[in-house]
């Protein structure tokens, strides 16, 4: 992965690491969010920041301890997509149900770059904090 809305991305780390959050209140700037323009393009935009964050261990389930790591980005996005047959549930209903929080990986990153207090929701992008992630997206 190379291009991505570092702002946005940015952004939701940094609430990640201070609170969790469901996929329908993330990245809410990108394409318009889930009530824009084009709300098929934010949850895929979504998807692809979760399973990417998930995979490289910045993101982890709170309450599915399973959705961490490679195999877990795997599962977390066939949920996203196509619910959890299994269990009966719906897509639209786990888009509300699971939530996401901070790996100690990402908490530990966000300190190192001082992006760990709500005060760093108002910083522009940080030029470092985005290279490691790209290092980090990059072995994927």
């Amino acid at each position: 992965m190379t291009s991505f809305p570092e702002i946005d991305y940015q952004k939701q780390l940094v609430v990640s690491g201070l609170d969790d959050f469901s996929p329908n209140a993330a990245l809410s700037q990108v394409h318009g969010g889930q009530f824009g323009s084009m709300p098929e393009l934010w949850r895929q935009a979504v998807v692809d920041f979760l399973r990417i964050n998930v995979h490289v261990g910045l993101l982890e389930g709170t309450h599915r301890k399973e959705i961490s790591g490679e195999a877990g980005a795997h599962l977390l996005e066939n949920l996203l997509n196509f619910g959890d047959k299994a269990n009966s549930l719906d897509a639209e209903i786990l888009w509300n149900v699971l939530y996401f929080n901070a790996s100690p990986k990402l908490a530990e990153l966000l300190s190192n770059f001082h992006l760990d207090s709500w005060d760093a929701l108002s910083q522009g992008v940080n030029g470092q904090f985005m290279e490691s992630l790209k290092a980090m997206y990059s072995k994927i």
